[in-house]
C-alpha cells in the first residue's frame, strides 16, 4: 500500500485522517451490531425486571407471614383476650379483634374455643367465602389445642391458595389451651392487584394443579379468567389451559423453567416464574410476573433507530471538529522559547503552553509543560513543608513551656490556668475553658476559664468560697449530652465548628454574655475514657479554626489529661474512700509541716479532735450501714464549715475526726468547733421512716499555747475531747493544765 500521500500530509491533516478513520470504523461496527446488542440487552433487562419483581413479591408474602405472626402474638398474649376466650365473651372478642383487623388488610380472623367451637369470625365483605374458612377438625387446630403448636404456612385448601397462621390461646395460670386464633390471608385477585400496585407489574398466581388461581391481568371482556394460554417452547407454540410440563411438572411438583414467552389476551408477554414453598419445602403454588412485549419491542426499535441516526451525526460532527482543532496545532517554536525564558527568571505561576506545533514540537511543548508543572508543585510542597515545620516548631515551643510550668508550678488550678493561657496564645483565640464531668450529677462543669472577655482580658478561676468574683461562667454546668461539648464528650472525638449559628448541635449557656462565632472542642481522655473537654472559642480577627489549630489543642489536651490523671491518683492516695476526708497518714504529715511553718513564722496553730457520741451503741442499735451514713454526714458537716484549701480535715480513725487549723488561735478554733458541734446535733438521719440524731464531743489544743511538739499537741487535744465526754458529751472543751 502506498503511504506517500499520507506521509506528505501535515501533522494536523494526519491526525484528522486517523481520528476520522477510528470514529468511522467504530460507528460502522456499532451500526451493524446494534440489533444484536439491543436484543441481548433487551432480554437481560426483561429477565432482571422479572427477577426483581418476583423478589419483591416474595418479600411481600414473607411480610404477610410476619404480620400474621406479630398480630397473633399481640392477640394471644393480651390477658383480657385470653380471659375472654376462656369465658367465651364473644362481645369483647369482636370489639378487640375489630381494632386488630383494621391493621391487617385483606385478612380473616377466626377464634375457636378449646372444644373446636367457632366463637367468632372477623372478615371483610369482599372476603366472605367459605373456602377460606378453617375447618374445626383441621390438623392445625388440633395441634394448637393438644400440642400448643403454632404455625404459619401457605395452604391449598378448598381449591384456594391462602396464607394461614394459627396460635393457641394459652391460660397464664394453667398453661393449657383455652382455644386458638387463626389469621388467613387469601391469595386471590385482590392479593394479585395489591402486588401489581406495589411492583407496577402484572402478577398471576397458579395453584399446585397449574390452574390460574388469581390474576391482575384482565381479558378483553374485563374478566380475570382466560380460556387458554399459548406458550413458546423450542420454536413451537402450544396451547394450554394450565401450566405445561416444560414449565411446571405437576407429577413431580417441580418448577422446570423460570422464564418463557406466552400469548394470551391477544398479546405477547414475557413471563417469569417462581415457586411458593410451604414449610415442608413442597410447592404450594406458582407466582408469575408478566411484562407485555409489544410496547417494549416498539421502544427497542425506536431506540435502535435513534442510535443509528445519532452515530451518523457523530461521524459527521467528528470530521468537522477534528479538522478545525488540528488546524490550531501550528503555534511557532518562538512561543516555547519565550516561555522558557520566563521560567528561567523564576516566574512559573499560571503557566501553560498550548500544544499547537508539529510532532516534535508538540512532544517538546508537552514535556516542557509537565516540567514546569512539576517544578511549581515542588515549590508549593516546599512552601507547605516550611509552613508545617514552623507550625511544629511552635507546637514544640508551646509544649516545652507547658512542661516548664509543670516543673515549677505546684498548684493544680494555677497550672491549668497557665496551660489555658498558652493554648489561647498558640491558636490566636479569644478565650478557652476546661469542663470536667461531675459523676454525681452527670454534668460537665466549667473548672477553669481564661482569656479575653467582651470588656477586658484577664484570668478567671473557680473560687468556691466566693463564686461571684469569677464571673457568671465560672462553675457553669450543662448536661453531658448537651451542646457541642456533650457531642465531643460522648463520641470522644474533637470537633471544629466554624459556624455555630447554623449548627443545631450548638447550645449557648444562659450565663454567656457574648457571641460565640466559632470554636474547637477536644475531649480529655484517660484510660480510653473521656472525663471532660477543652473549649477554645472565637479565632482572632474573625478567622476560622483549621486542622493545625486542632493539632495544637489536641497535643495540649493530652498534657492536661496527664496532669489531671496524676492529680486524681494523688488525691485518691491521701483521701478516705468513704468520708472523702484526708487519711490518718496524710494528717500526720501535714501536722508536721504546719507546726514547722508556725514555728518558722512564729504564728499560731490549733487542732480540733472530734468523736461521735455513743457511736458503738448507735451501731449496735441501727446497724453498721447506718453508722457509715452517720460518719459520711458528720464528715460532710466538717467539710462544709472549714476554710477550703486552708484547713485540713482528716478521719483520725473509726468515728474520730481531726481538723488542723493553720494560723488560728484558740478563740477562732473554739468558734469553729462550736459551729461544727451545733450543726451535727441539728443534722437529721432517716432510718426506717424515723428521724435519728447524733451528737459529737470536741476537744481543742493550740500551738504553742498548749504544746510545741506534734504528739503532745494531739494528746492534749485528745484529753480535751475526753473532758467533753466526762462533762456529759455534746460539748466543746479547750485543753487545760491539770
Amino acid at each position: 500500500m502506498n503511504f506517500s500521500l499520507y506521509k506528505n500530509l501535515k501533522l494536523y491533516q494526519k491526525i484528522t485522517v486517523v481520528i476520522f478513520a477510528i470514529v468511522l470504523l467504530t460507528a460502522l461496527s456499532l451500526y451493524f451490531s446494534s440489533n444484536y446488542i439491543f436484543k441481548q440487552n433487551f432480554e437481560l433487562s426483561i429477565k432482571k425486571r422479572l427477577s426483581e419483581t418476583l423478589g419483591v413479591t416474595h418479600s411481600m408474602i414473607e411480610d404477610y407471614h410476619n404480620r400474621a405472626r406479630s398480630a397473633l402474638g399481640i392477640i394471644t398474649l393480651t390477658p383480657e383476650f385470653v380471659n375472654a376466650v376462656s369465658s367465651a365473651n364473644v362481645g369483647y372478642i369482636n370489639e378487640f379483634l375489630q381494632v386488630i383487623q383494621s391493621n391487617l388488610l385483606l385478612s380473616i380472623i377466626e377464634v375457636y374455643s378449646k372444644t373446636g367451637e367457632l366463637l367468632t369470625r372477623i372478615e371483610a365483605k369482599n372476603l366472605q367465602n367459605e373456602k377460606y374458612h378453617t375447618h374445626p377438625q383441621s390438623s392445625i387446630l388440633k395441634d394448637a389445642f393438644t400440642k400448643l403448636k403454632k404455625s404459619c404456612d401457605i395452604e391449598f385448601h378448598n381449591g384456594a391458595l391462602q396464607i394461614k397462621a394459627v396460635m393457641p390461646v394459652v391460660s397464664q395460670s394453667t398453661f393449657e389451651s383455652n382455644g386458638a386464633v387463626v389469621i388467613t390471608y387469601p391469595i386471590n385477585h385482590y392479593f394479585a392487584d395489591l402486588l401489581r400496585c406495589i411492583t407496577n407489574t402484572d402478577v398471576m398466581i397458579f395453584n399446585p394443579k397449574g390452574e390460574l388461581a388469581a390474576s391482575a391481568v384482565l381479558n378483553l371482556e374485563g374478566q380475570r379468567e382466560f380460556n387458554k394460554f399459548e406458550f413458546e417452547n423450542d420454536g413451537f407454540v402450544k396451547q394450554h389451559h394450565t401450566l405445561p410440563d416444560f414449565i411446571f411438572d405437576q407429577r413431580t411438583m417441580k418448577l422446570n423453567e423460570k422464564y418463557c414467552v406466552a400469548r394470551f389476551n391477544n398479546q405477547s408477554y414475557a413471563l417469569g416464574f417462581s415457586a411458593l414453598y410451604k414449610s415442608d419445602h413442597s410447592i404450594a403454588g406458582i407466582i408469575a410476573c408478566a411484562l407485555p412485549l409489544e410496547k417494549l419491542y416498539e421502544v427497542q426499535n425506536q431506540t435502535a433507530d435513534f442510535l443509528k441516526l445519532f452515530l451518523l451525526i457523530v461521524v459527521f460532527i467528528t470530521l468537522i471538529i477534528s479538522y478545525r482543532l488540528n488546524r490550531l496545532i501550528t503555534a511557532p517554536l518562538s512561543i516555547l522559547t519565550q516561555k522558557a525564558q520566563i521560567v528561567k527568571s523564576g516566574q512559573i505561576d499560571d503557566f501553560n503552553i498550548p500544544v499547537t506545533s508539529h510532532d516534535e514540537i508538540g512532544i517538546l511543548t508537552d514535556t516542557f509543560n509537565q516540567m514546569t508543572f512539576s517544578l511549581k508543585m515542588t515549590m508549593s510542597e516546599l512552601t507547605k513543608t516550611n509552613l508545617l515545620l514552623e507550625q511544629r516548631l511552635y507546637e514544640i515551643k508551646v509544649l516545652y513551656d507547658i512542661s516548664q510550668s509543670i516543673n515549677f508550678i505546684s498548684d493544680t488550678q494555677e497550672l491549668l490556668s497557665k496551660i489555658i493561657q498558652k493554648t489561647i496564645e498558640a491558636v490566636g483565640a479569644h478565650h478557652a475553658s476546661i469542663m470536667l464531668l461531675n459523676d454525681a450529677t452527670d454534668e460537665l462543669e466549667v473548672k477553669v476559664i481564661q482569656g479575653i472577655a467582651p470588656h477586658k482580658m484577664g484570668e478567671r478561676k473557680i473560687d468556691f468560697e466566693n463564686p461571684s468574683i469569677t464571673g457568671t461562667l465560672a462553675g457553669a454546668k450543662i448536661k453531658s449530652n448537651t451542646g457541642i461539648a456533650g457531642v465531643v464528650f460522648n463520641s470522644a472525638r474533637p470537633l471544629i465548628i466554624n459556624d455555630t449559628e447554623n449548627d443545631t448541635r450548638f447550645h449557648k449557656m444562659p450565663e454567656t454574655n457574648y457571641n460565640i462565632d466559632n470554636m474547637i472542642c477536644v475531649p480529655l481522655i484517660s484510660n480510653n475514657k473521656p472525663y471532660g473537654v477543652i473549649n477554645v472559642v472565637n479565632k482572632n480577627g474573625g478567622l476560622k479554626f483549621g486542622e493545625n489549630d486542632l493539632h495544637v489543642i489536641t497535643s495540649i489536651a493530652n498534657q492536661i489529661s496527664l496532669i489531671l490523671e496524676k492529680v486524681k491518683l494523688y488525691e485518691q492516695s491521701i483521701t478516705d474512700g468513704m468520708t472523702k476526708l484526708f487519711i490518718h497518714r496524710y494528717f500526720q504529715a501535714r501536722l508536721d509541716e504546719e507546726i514547722i511553718r508556725a514555728r518558722r513564722y512564729q504564728s499560731t496553730l490549733s487542732l480540733i479532735m472530734l468523736d461521735v457520741d455513743h457511736f458503738k451503741k448507735f451501731n449496735d442499735t441501727y446497724g453498721h450501714q447506718m453508722g457509715d451514713v452517720v460518719l459520711i454526714g458528720v464528715a460532710g458537716v466538717v467539710h462544709d464549715l472549714i476554710r477550703k484549701n486552708i484547713d485540713i480535715p482528716a478521719r483520725y480513725g473509726g468515728e474520730e475526726f481531726a481538723v488542723i487549723l493553720p494560723e488560728t488561735d484558740i478563740e477562732g478554733a473554739y468558734r469553729l468547733a462550736e459551729r461544727i458541734r451545733l450543726e451535727i446535733s441539728k443534722k437529721e438521719f432517716e432510718h426506717n421512716g424515723k428521724v435519728v440524731n447524733v451528737t459529737a464531743s470536741l476537744g481543742i489544743a493550740s500551738y504553742p499555747l498548749h504544746a510545741t511538739a506534734k504528739l503532745d499537741l494531739i494528746a492534749r487535744a485528745d484529753l480535751a475531747l475526753y473532758k467533753s465526754k466526762e462533762n456529759g458529751r455534746n460539748k466543746v472543751s479547750i485543753y487545760e493544765d491539770q
